[in-house]
């Protein structure tokens, strides 16, 4: 399969810029639940699902249940999975994993059989909590951005007979396919912390930036990161390195640091200077690296758990990766380094037997399975 060059570069991973004030709650203490509706992104078995909390004042039991959707597109009562478990966060702003969701409850049990388009519903209550105030949160604004705009909130109160819906926001989940790993709706980007890191020729590490395995093979020209002292003139060598364990340079440029900014924070673009091909399943790495007397400053998005990293829209196969003196590169797996690729084409072999690709270039979303 050859590749598809696109007409306009896009970034993969997407981050979707969701801030913590656009955060719509449902509060699901003792006296109600919480439901997603949401449509299957593909065909196969749904093993855990993720959601996010805006805030708790307790530790948590929670109980989510998966069920169909009734005529009304609510939830139609009936458990057909479910799993019951204690959060592993006490409080505060936070991504919920949940442990694996099956018939009965059991682990060994089968998970959520699903056909791409169909409607489901997860269901999410604390069964028992009478301290804690949870709120699970949505995203409003610009909800038509996510990738599944027809997902929707409700919410009951205990002893209620109706939901109340909400159809202009859109509910923070991901879903954990058997086959496919996890998928994310594009809004749930929280982490637990944005953290800066600090990098200079002295320190350790000494160099920065990002490891990747790409599920289906791309065309990529450049690197887009956050400096954090872009008002503070300096030097920076960024390369990208080959798989599998980044020891060959591919390409790699010095560029300056101040672009004309007055404040610290600024986005960045290191432009490679031509297209390079990578294939899928194989892990790259770009590094950034101070040179001289110059101190770079970096930025994360920081994970409680490599679980929760996993099912954000980008930890499942993009982290942050660090090493000193050109030693062997370490994978920081509960962190991700606040950047992107910027993708000129896509497609080619994927692996053995080849690959499918599909491509959404306006939510970057991209899909490969050898076949």
């Amino acid at each position: 399969m050859a590749f598809a060059t696109l007409q306009a570069t896009m970034m993969y991973p997407h981050y979707a810029g969701w801030t913590p004030t656009e955060a719509l709650g449902a509060s699901i203490s003792a006296s109600g639940k919480f439901a997603i509706i949401f449509r299957a992104p593909a065909t196969g078995s749904i093993s855990s699902v993720a959601f996010f909390v805006q805030s708790a004042s307790a530790l948590v039991n929670f109980a989510v249940q998966l069920m169909n959707v009734n005529e009304a597109a609510n939830p139609d009562g009936v458990i057909d999975q479910q799993v019951t478990f204690t959060d592993v966060i006490v409080a505060g702003a936070h991504m919920v994993v949940t442990p694996k969701i099956t018939t009965d409850g059991n682990p060994a049990s089968a998970g959520r059989s699903v056909t791409k388009g169909e409607l489901v519903a997860m269901v999410i209550s604390s069964p028992g909590n009478l301290a804690a105030s949870v709120i699970v949160a949505m995203r409003i604004g610009d909800y038509m951005a996510a990738s599944e705009p027809h997902a929707r909130g409700v919410a009951q109160s205990i002893g209620a007979a109706t939901w109340i819906g909400n159809r202009q926001s859109v509910p923070m989940y991901a879903l954990n396919y058997k086959n496919l790993g996890w998928v994310n709706n594009g809004v749930l980007n929280y982490c637990n912390n944005f953290g800066d890191f600090s990098l200079s020729v002295a320190g350790s590490p000494d160099e920065a930036g990002s490891a990747f395995v790409l599920k289906v093979p791309m065309v990529i020209d450049g690197y887009v990161f956050m400096n954090g002292k872009a008002s503070i003139t300096g030097t920076i060598r960024v390369a990208l390195y080959d798989a599998p364990d980044g020891t060959t340079t591919l390409t790699a440029i010095e560029m300056r640091t101040v672009w004309g900014q007055t404040t610290s924070l600024a986005i960045m673009t290191a432009d490679f200077g031509g297209n390079f091909t990578l294939t899928s399943s194989v892990t790259y790495f770009i590094g950034i690296r101070p040179l001289g007397a110059y101190t770079f400053n970096g930025w994360n998005h920081e994970f409680s758990l490599t679980a929760v990293t996993a099912a954000s829209p980008y930890g499942e196969n993009y982290w942050k990766a660090q090493r000193t003196d050109l030693g062997a590169w370490t994978i920081v797996r509960d962190r991700i380094t606040i950047s992107a690729l910027r993708v000129t084409g896509l497609g080619g072999a994927g692996g053995a037997g080849g690959a499918t690709v599909t491509v959404d270039i306006s939510k970057a979303r991209l899909v490969g399975r050898g076949h």
